[in-house]
């Protein structure tokens, strides 16, 4: 939904985002133990209600903050 503004669940164009706003709440960041707080931006369908949670770009590029990710969690592959 993020890169394709539509969504892969029910094919819908009516994407909302919270993506560079002010975040507020328990679903505004990831926290990892001793981690810092990772900002998250949601998308979410109006059509179906399906969302999506991305870590915003700032965070994606700390290295320290993803290193902390990586010994963290485990990978998917």
């Amino acid at each position: 939904m993020k890169n394709t503004k539509k969504c892969p669940k029910c094919n819908g164009h009516e994407i909302y985002t919270n993506e560079g706003r002010m975040k507020q709440g328990e679903r505004a960041g990831l926290h990892l133990g001793g981690v810092r707080r990772f900002l998250i931006s949601s998308y979410i369908c109006a059509g179906c209600g399906f969302i999506e949670e991305y870590i915003e770009n700032d965070d994606l590029q700390n290295e320290k903050k993803m290193s902390k990710l990586k010994d963290k969690w485990k990978p998917l592959n």
